[in-house]
């Protein structure tokens, strides 16, 4: 190439590079002028507290703004305007907190800085040092509460609208459940009915402990057609969850009758704890009887509470104390409210008995009393659930100058659950059949929505759970005194431990009282017994087939408790014919779930035969249900063979090797030492000889010479 071509090409590029740079310059002088990109602040891990929590138009209100680390380290500088309903604004820095997480700093913007004109949904712009996004936060209805319209001195000529009975929003009565192990993200879709009444709804989620948001908005519109919807969203379950059913709150907000309308309603997840995830204890409550199903007003009833020492030592002085009793109410017929028991054994169990009584007065519902087992730190606390029926209602309202019409009660007349009704099985799914009442001779009760949730207790947030994810009823019109009955399967916590827990049944109704509408509510609580299934498994006994008289023989026998709760009071005894043994009875103790280990004994015999023999293993499941197994041995005794000694072999003892006299070896040894003498010294000969035959050279004349001159 010549020389005038490469300047011609310099030249050219050099046109190029002016040209971008011009471009660039222009593009930066343009830059502010550009509008800046927006960003869902929520989605984008930005979260804003206030403080009321609800604010209203002239209310002064502060703010926490929350963002991760990300986005706004402590000491970068935040800009936040209030739009559409907001107005005002606030700069400053991002600071750390105390007390807060450290993955996150915080802006606070204190009370009148920004004003609310409680019309439109308020909106904050928040913008960050060094990132060119706007982020938008809209304020959840929710946290608003909207000044009323202006009321007109004329009359309305349109009627106002009905008023809602139950929640117009609910959780598809088929949704499935999904199941979150521990650390586990996964996408979950909830899926949602509604009402013709509602268009859109704003929906809050709630999780509950354990889990946490990944991903997506906290808060989203949807939008119902055809009168079904649903919400998609990333959740993350915790490493220290436990095997257990959570619910996450959804809170709807729509607008009804120029009204703004909340409702509550849950969706159920199933958490899986971590495999290595254990718990023990030692003084433990593991359930409770009633002498009758239900505690009626002027009855009596007894209350049966079973306490174990899960514990290797003996527990001496253990005191049980039942809380929650009251006049008016529950009370003790006979006895004191606190018991003692003097001593509890490795494993065993015991029992605490109470006369309970019912007052005049007791209400209709469930009374819930506290039993507490103590001895010495260790401490056992449970919740006791008493089905109470009071006495009926005969009389109107108070404050009435004469007799009306006596508002109607619903009660749970019966309720079946399971095959044999004694006990539900950890980790099975079983129907829960209930018959209610309108108890009233004379008003019916009409949309009434029927709610069953697990009751929460000291140790669980509740161990049911609906097995569609459903747990919810309508009916229409039930009459005066007359019956009804619904069902619904529910799943047992898989590790719940053995002891009753109640399920609550809430119901909302309307009914007619002295000519006036009026919306009632009940709540009943029913208690279910849960168990484990015993799933203790004993392999065949071990022996050799075939024993000789006079020695020993061993016998083994391996368990292990593959169940969810412990066994206890483990003992092991060997009995049958043909030998004898130390180990006739053994106690072992308890054994937790999971583990395993063997038993072996030394069998002694001592005649030739036939030995049977059997291990006889017992046990008491969590219930205290005692178990025997039998695994018999049987082995063949022969008699010891000792052989007969052969008359033909000398009675003299015989040399083991016989050879040479010992004076033979001498000489051979020294003959050998004269032979390898000689040897030496004709070595040594023939090395001197050749050592002076070799001509001697001095340094100098040493490269004169090749390595081939010595060769011959």
């Amino acid at each position: 190439m010549h020389v005038g071509e490469k300047k011609s090409i310099l030249f050219r590029w050099e046109a190029v590079l002016a040209a971008f740079l011009l471009i660039l310059s222009m593009a930066v002088t343009l830059l502010p002028n550009l509008n800046v990109l927006a960003a869902d602040a929520s989605t984008s891990g930005i979260s804003v507290e206030f403080e009321p929590k609800v604010i209203s138009e002239g209310s002064k209100f502060s703010l926490y703004i929350k963002f991760p680390h990300y986005l706004a380290e402590s000491g970068r500088n935040i800009e936040v305007n209030g739009v559409n309903g907001f107005s005002g604004s606030s700069t400053g820095k991002a600071e750390a907190l105390n007390g807060y997480e450290d993955s996150y700093s915080y802006y606070y913007i204190p009370a009148g800085s920004i004003t609310f004109d409680g019309k439109n949904q308020p909106t904050l712009e928040i913008k960050i040092e060094n990132d060119s996004n706007v982020y938008r936060y809209t304020v959840p209805w929710q946290n608003i509460s909207f000044t009323p319209p202006e009321s007109s001195s004329e009359p309305s000529s349109e009627p106002s609208a009905p008023e809602l009975i139950g929640n117009q929003i609910t959780v598809s009565k088929n949704a499935f459940m999904p199941e979150i192990k521990a650390g586990e993200s996964k996408d979950i879709m909830i899926p949602l009915n509604a009402t013709s009444v509602v268009g859109s709804a704003q929906v809050t989620l709630t999780m509950p402990e354990g889990l946490y948001l990944e991903s997506a908005a906290a808060t989203q519109t949807v939008n119902f057609k055809k009168g079904s919807a649903s919400i998609s969203c990333r959740v993350t379950a915790k490493q220290d969850v436990t095997d257990s059913v959570a619910a996450i709150g959804i809170d709807s907000v729509y607008s009804y009758d120029n009204k703004q309308t909340t409702e509550k309603t849950t969706f159920s997840v199933r958490l899986r704890a971590s495999d290595d995830i254990k718990s023990n204890g030692k003084l433990v409550i593991t359930g409770y009887q009633l002498g009758s199903s239900t505690l009626s007003y002027n009855g009596d009833t007894s209350l049966t509470i079973t306490v174990q020492n899960t514990g290797s030592a003996t527990m001496k002085d253990i005191t049980m104390t039942l809380d929650g009793m009251a006049t008016g109410s529950v009370t003790l017929k006979s006895g004191m409210d606190v018991q003692t028991l003097v001593e509890l054994g490795p494993g065993q169990q015991s029992t605490f008995t109470y006369q309970l009584h019912g007052d005049k007065a007791l209400p209709s519902g469930t009374a819930i009393l506290t039993a507490t087992a103590a001895c010495g730190e260790e401490k056992s606390v449970a919740k006791v659930f008493v089905p109470c029926v009071g006495k009926p209602e005969t009389s109107g309202g108070e404050g009435e100058s004469g007799p009306g019409s006596s508002k109607p009660q619903v009660i749970i007349e019966s309720y079946t659950y399971g095959e044999e009704g004694t006990s539900v099985t950890g980790g099975s799914t079983f129907t829960l059949g209930m018959t209610l009442k309108n108890t009233s001779s004379s008003s019916a009760i009409e949309n009434i929505k029927m709610v069953v949730s697990s009751a929460a207790d000291e140790t669980t947030g509740g161990v049911f759970t609906p097995a569609s994810s459903s747990n919810s009823f309508f009916i229409a019109k039930v009459g005066a005194g007359e019956s009804f009955t619904e069902s619904i399967d529910l799943v047992v916590k898989a590790d719940a431990a053995p002891k009753s827990y109640g399920i609550d049944v809430q119901i909302a109704y309307e009914a007619v009282v002295d000519g006036k509408r009026e919306s009632l509510t009940a709540t009943e609580r029913i208690t279910i017994p849960v168990s484990q299934p015993d799933r203790f498994e004993v392999e065949d006994a071990q022996i050799s087939s075939t024993v000789y008289a006079g020695e020993s023989a061993s016998c083994s026998v391996s368990y292990v408790n593959k169940g969810k709760s412990a066994i206890y009071n483990l003992s092991i005894a060997v009995e049958g014919t043909g030998f004898t043994t130390a180990d006739a009875n053994t106690y072992v103790g308890n054994v937790e779930a999971g583990n395993g280990d063997y038993f072996e004994t030394t069998l002694n015999v001592t005649e030739p035969g036939t030995i049977d023999g059997k291990f006889i293993i017992t046990y008491e499941d969590s219930a205290g249900t005692q178990t025997t197994l039998e695994r018999p041995f049987t082995a063949t005794v022969m008699e010891m063979d000792w052989g007969e000694p052969d008359p033909m072999e000398p009675t003299e003892p015989v040399d083991a090797n016989p050879g040479l006299p010992l004076w033979g070896k001498i000489l051979i040894i020294v003959g050998c030492v004269v032979v390898a003498g000689g040897i030496v010294v004709v070595v040594l000969r023939i090395r001197r000889k050749k050592r002076k035959a070799v001509p001697v050279f001095d340094d100098e004349d040493d490269d004169d010479y090749g390595d081939d001159d010595f060769d011959e």
